[in-house]
């Protein structure tokens, strides 16, 4: 087998294996099927053509993380033009999440859609269990002030929740 095909085979086992985090990332980051693939697709372009930059010094989850992450962020800069109304929000993310998800993990993410492109990484990486090193790692931010983003992030979704409550 000839370098290339190794390269590409061994590409398309480990994403295999981590692709909870693209699917992740999409389930937060988009909300219809259309940009649900145009993502997606953005997203394994990159992968692909960042691989031969994956030198083994961290895990490559850390790394895919990098790159998925700075892809949607990316693509969601190009699409914050774009509004969505709290009906069709609500409906998407209920339609995404009833999975047999309970409804507070579904509150949880609608709450998480309110936030800010940046906010929402770093929101997500946060619950799952992503050390602030790793977190560091994957959105190139300094540890002080991932805590205090994250404090802040605790406290916007209090807010929201508390004010979801009052409705």
């Amino acid at each position: 087998m000839d370098q290339q095909n190794k390269m590409k085979e061994k590409f398309l086992n480990l994403v295999e294996m981590h692709q909870g985090i693209i699917h992740k990332i999409l389930s937060i980051f988009t909300y219809d099927t259309e940009d649900r693939k145009d993502l997606l697709q953005e997203i394994m372009l990159q992968l692909w053509k960042s691989f031969p930059s994956f030198r083994e010094k961290s895990a490559f989850s850390t790394w895919m993380y990098k790159v998925v992450l700075n892809t949607a962020l990316l693509h969601n800069r190009k699409k914050m033009k774009e509004k969505y109304s709290v009906d069709s929000l609500i409906e998407n993310r209920a339609m995404q999440m009833g999975t047999g998800k309970n409804d507070i993990s579904i509150s949880l993410y609608m709450a998480i859609d309110h936030l800010g492109p940046v906010d929402k990484a770093i929101a997500l990486l946060y619950l799952e269990q992503k050390s602030y090193q790793e977190i560091e790692n994957i959105l190139g931010m300094k540890k002080n002030n991932i805590g205090v983003r994250i404090s802040r992030i605790k406290d916007k979704l209090k807010k929201i929740f508390e004010y979801e409550q009052q409705l």
